[in-house]
């Protein structure tokens, strides 16, 4: 998902257009989520570590 972020921004944004009303606003968050990550990726990568750790503790959590 990290390397793809970018093609997910207009995506998401299409999907709330689509849902409409106030339940489209979650979309816009999801959104501007995939656009901090599309500029950490070509930047100081802070949000994709805090991504990465995410999984990874997600993943450790599991096995237990």
């Amino acid at each position: 998902m990290l390397p793809k972020a970018y093609r997910w921004v207009g995506e998401i944004e299409e999907i709330g257009e689509f849902v409409g009303g106030k339940e489209s606003e979650i979309y816009g968050g999801l959104a501007r989520i995939y656009e901090r990550v599309e500029k950490s990726l070509d930047g100081d990568q802070a949000d994709v570590k805090v991504s990465r750790e995410f999984v990874e503790d997600a993943k450790r959590a599991r096995e237990k």
